[in-house]
């Protein structure tokens, strides 16, 4: 892998609904303690800079709510993940 190109850059199709979740999960716990003891210094950068690639595609849809109405977003996007989202967990 001598030619491996870290600065080439990739496209990455998501689900609306899945970047919203991801980033709800990834802003609320990055920064934790815990987290923080888990993982190196690089890949908590890695995390972060990831975090923001997210809230840019949700600010991109000019997104707006109160913190009441997270609650209901929150069950809508967990319902739409359970759904529609494939992950393989072996």
């Amino acid at each position: 892998m001598d030619d491996l190109d870290l600065h080439s850059e990739r496209t990455l199709s998501i689900k609306f609904g899945h970047a919203f979740l991801l980033w709800h999960v990834l802003s609320n716990f990055s920064g934790e303690t815990s987290f923080k003891s888990a993982f190196t210094e690089y890949e908590q950068k890695a995390v972060w800079a990831f975090e923001d690639q997210l809230e840019k595609i949700l600010a991109a849809d000019d997104l707006h709510y109160s913190a009441g109405e997270f609650s209901s977003i929150k069950e809508q996007l967990e319902q739409f993940v359970a759904e529609y989202v494939d992950a393989d967990f072996t």
